[in-house]
């Protein structure tokens, strides 16, 4: 063949003419990520306790944290299996649920549901039914069934048993919002079927017969989207939240109640055309409205296990306890209703009330239930507010009741990436006999002339912030023994254990920190802010050693000498300025200021060349006029003026032999200099969005880059190509630093975290790599077909689709294509041999059916393929495949 002849010449060229130049043939090994911290939750997800009440599980980026909430520590990370090496898009945690004692369900933001073990801490099952991200999460109460709804429109109900989808439940026009199964948690299914109710933003309330996947009831009373939902353990009443200042409160009806509906006119209209049975009362009957304390829109509702006590969060700083009174109590306030409203009936037929008073009485004949009914202003009323410092995203009661001496706990999630625990005086158990007697949480400070001694307030008895940041990661530097790491954010600075990932010193900054680097040594570490000041900290004791206010502007970059004798800052005031170290009493760190380079622009970025010898050191600094100037150490003269960049380079680094300069620009370009004329060897566009960091592998020419794009990609300068794009980080990364030998990299992203990649003894293949940047490319155009098929469909099937049956719960994707491709394959192979005659005694049998017989072998296909990617596997079948299948099956029947 052609290929062959080219191949000998190649040979015969290599033989004649030698080997091609290194940089043709060179090798690179592969840096995957290693591990990530400082996040204690992030703001995407709610937290959770675990049954044990000293255990918290907060959503951490694409893992979940377990948190000991007595010591304060991390106990472990539960980390999804088949990691992607960093090459897949970021993807974070949404949903979080507890799953009996010892199992944990976590929604994410891809779509996936995936299913943990707590005590081992690994992955049990991963399932894959939308497209969009995860947004509602629930279990029926043997936990043996799932319901996840997402973004896009769909609730699926899936099979934790068999790893399977029952059913897609679609009807819904926005939003899932939350879903939950009608089950008590001890009476088991309570409206005689097996049943489910989602929420939505298209202000409906649905509920399903999950057995016959078709909707029984659509509650319409919402004037706005429903953002909120829960249904309280006994299954009896569920609680929704949306944009107003109102809770709508619904019964729901189980085998026990007498009587017909009311003729609600919330009854699914679509499912009586299609002459679907509806059953004689509805499940869902409305008891009125409460009133809440707080007028922005609802974003979580949860109840107490005791069912006597549920939450309402909105966004801000503080979170509504209602409590539920007890059926005696709630017939008494009913009988005083009911007599205030025959009394308000006979003052107005004898004219003796004002119009106000007849006005509020007009409002009470208008609601709809029945004036004998129990309304849900009987039964619930405000209880207490807790309030936090910083804005709550989400709360959780723990799985037991008290902790035994008339208290339970609260577990505050905060959106500053701390955790806070209050304990919660239970009223219904400190109130003794008469809980009316009781006295209600104060929530403004007593008045004068009432006793406060039966009032009893809140405590918040814990709070984590010691393991993250309050704002994002602006800047990471690491020991010249890669022990420690150091990461500064907004006015704080922390220095952690690069193995254990732990904290361990942190100390406020007196202002806004920009920069960092560790000094000579690694006992202090010197930190840059916005108000001009140079920090030094000393990290045995924890404290400051001094902070001197080194310039006008801000503090934008600093670097240090090769020798280790100073360093230099780069300021917004138009200067670079050089400092002296020097050890004081006690052996504490100094910076003396020696020189200052004036400058006609804002200094952006600062960096040395590597050279020993102080008459051929460079000093490069990079301009806001988009230059990058080049002066002499010794004597501050200028030596080049590097241009190309059409806005200002935001990073900068030099290679270990002062031969190479690569910078890295607000334009998205990387450009590699020649620091001996000048020239520009090559202008890369590398990002899609700013460049913010560069910097060289030591002693090599590769180089890493970050960006605001959320990718860490490795470079090679010598042949200018790409060798490895990482991901992992879900939102911009401003900071990079690279390990002495070159085996780690850190960086720091404005989603709080700091991630670690470790270099592996993995060969990387470039061709490899834009393979499998073609499969993610080829997997978004499955995702984005998905949802314009969903989207289509939807417009022509109406509103409510109640044909179910035909509604695949898997989604199509790459795995689910190549699992399909490989059963195909094995089906085919299989079948030939099965239709082939007797072979004669003695031929070798076919080594591809690996010692099976041929329907072994099919069989052994169809076990390695994922119970729930057999639909999808299956589907693109064509008929003469089905039908080998169909000739398969009866044959292994015989």
């Amino acid at each position: 063949p052609i290929s062959r002849i080219f191949r000998i010449f190649a040979g015969l060229s290599v033989a004649f003419c030698g080997a091609p130049p290194k940089s043709m043939n060179r090798t690179y090994l592969r840096y995957v990520p290693q591990q990530s911290f400082g996040v204690i939750c992030t703001p995407r997800g709610n937290s959770i306790l675990g049954e044990s009440e000293d255990l918290a599980i907060t959503p951490a980026l694409r893992d979940a944290a377990v948190w000991n909430l007595k010591q304060g520590s991390l106990v472990k990370r539960l980390r999804p299996e088949g990691g992607s090496g960093g090459v897949q898009e970021a993807e974070e945690v949404s949903q979080l649920l507890l799953l009996g004692r010892d199992r944990v369900a976590a929604g994410y933001t891809s779509g996936l549901l995936r299913v943990f073990s707590l005590s081992e801490g690994r992955q049990e099952l991963a399932l894959h039914g939308h497209r969009t991200e995860v947004t509602a999460l629930s279990c029926s109460t043997d936990a043996a069934f799932l319901a996840t709804g997402a973004k896009d429109t769909d609730v699926v109900v899936w099979d934790t048993i068999s790893e399977t989808g029952v059913c897609r439940l679609k009807g819904h026009r926005h939003a899932i919002t939350a879903v939950s199964f009608l089950q008590g948690r001890d009476s088991g299914t309570s409206v005689g079927f097996f049943g489910l109710v989602s929420a939505s933003q298209d202000a409906l309330l649905k509920i399903w017969d999950v057995t016959a996947q078709h909707c029984l009831q659509t509650v319409t009373g919402h004037r706005a989207e429903v953002w909120a939902m829960a249904l309280d353990p006994t299954a009896s009443r569920l609680v929704t939240g949306t944009r107003d200042s109102l809770l709508r409160v619904f019964r729901v009806h189980d085998e026990g109640d007498a009587g017909q509906a009311n003729g609600d006119e919330g009854n699914d209209e679509a499912a009586a055309k299609e002459g679907q049975l509806l059953p004689e009362t509805p499940p869902l009957r409305p008891m009125g409205t409460i009133s809440r304390q707080l007028p922005d829109k609802v974003s979580q509702i949860s109840w107490h296990p005791s069912g006597r006590y549920f939450g309402v969060l909105a966004p801000g700083k503080a979170l509504e306890i209602f409590f539920v009174r007890n059926e005696e109590d709630a017939r008494r306030k009913m009988r005083k209703r009911l007599r205030r409203s025959r009394a308000r009936e006979a003052a107005i037929s004898t004219g003796a009330v004002e119009n106000g008073s007849a006005s509020n009485g007009a409002e009470d004949e208008q609601h709809p239930l029945d004036k004998t009914d129990l309304i849900a202003g009987d039964e619930i009323e405000f209880y207490a507010l807790l309030r936090s410092p910083h804005k709550i995203r989400s709360f959780a009661f723990p799985q037991t009741g008290s902790d035994g001496k008339g208290h339970t706990r609260v577990l505050l999630a905060l959106n500053n990436n701390s955790l806070e625990v209050h304990k919660l005086p239970m009223r219904h158990v400190l109130g003794g006999k008469s809980e009316a007697a009781s006295a209600l949480i104060a929530v403004e400070p007593v008045a004068e002339g009432k006793s406060d001694q039966s009032i009893s307030m809140p405590v918040r008895t814990m709070v984590i912030d010691m393991h993250g940041h309050r704002s994002d990661v602006r800047a990471v530097s690491i020991s010249k023994d890669a022990a420690l790491v150091a990461s500064v954010s907004a006015y704080s600075v922390k220095i952690w254990n690069r193995k254990t990932s732990n904290c361990v010193r942190s100390a406020a900054i007196g202002g806004l920190a920009l920069c960092c680097a560790f000094a000579p040594g690694d006992r202090h570490v010197i930190i840059g802010t916005r108000e001009g000041l140079i920090c030094v900290l000393e990290i045995a004791s924890g404290d400051m050693a001094e902070t001197i206010q080194a310039h006008e502007g801000a503090v934008w970059d600093m670097a240090l000498r090769p020798d280790s004798t100073g360093l230099a800052s780069a300021s917004a005031d138009k200067s670079v300025k050089f400092w002296d170290f020097e050890l004081r009493n006690g052996g504490v760190l100094g910076l003396v200021h020696t020189r200052t380079l004036a400058l006609t622009e804002d200094a952006l970025c600062v960096e040395f060349s590597h050279t020993q010898d102080r008459s051929k050191l460079l000093v490069a600094v990079s301009l806001l006029d988009c230059t990058i100037k080049v002066f002499y150490d010794d004597t501050l003269k200028f030596f080049l003026s590097l241009y190309g960049h059409k806005l200002p380079a935001l990073s900068m680094t030099i290679s270990h032999e002062s031969a190479l300069l690569v910078s890295g620009s607000a334009d998205k370009t990387i450009k590699i200099w020649g620091l001996d004329f000048g020239d520009c060897h090559k202008s890369i566009l590398a990002h899609d969005d700013s460049v913010m960091s560069v910097k060289f592998v030591n002693k090599t020419h590769l180089f890493f880059s970050v960006s605001k794009d959320k990718t860490l990609k490795y470079w090679d300068a010598d042949s200018y190509e790409e060798v490895l794009t990482l991901r992992g980080h879900t939102a911009e990364i401003w900071s990079l630093a690279v390990s002495r030998d070159g085996a780690s990299v850190i960086t720091g992203s404005h989603d709080r975290s700091i991630r670690i990649w470790e270099r592996t003894q993995e060969p990387v293949f470039i061709e490899e790599e834009r393979e499998k940047e073609l499969e993610m490319v080829f997997e978004g155009e499955l995702n984005r077909d998905s949802r314009e098929d969903d989207a289509m469909g939807a417009e022509e099937e109406g509103s409510e689709q109640q044909q179910q049956g035909d509604q695949l719960t898997t989604k199509r994707s790459l795995e689910t294509i190549n699992s399909g491709e490989r059963l195909l394959e094995a089906l085919e192979l299989a079948h030939r041999e099965w239709k082939q005659p007797d072979k004669e005694e003695g031929s070798a049998p076919n080594i591809l059916l690996l010692g099976l017989s041929p329907t072994a072998y099919a069989l052994r296909a169809f076990r390695m393929v994922k119970a729930q990617h057999l639909e999808q596997a299956l589907i693109v079948a064509s008929v003469s495949q089905v039908e080998m299948i169909l000739e398969l099956c009866g044959e292994l029947l015989q």
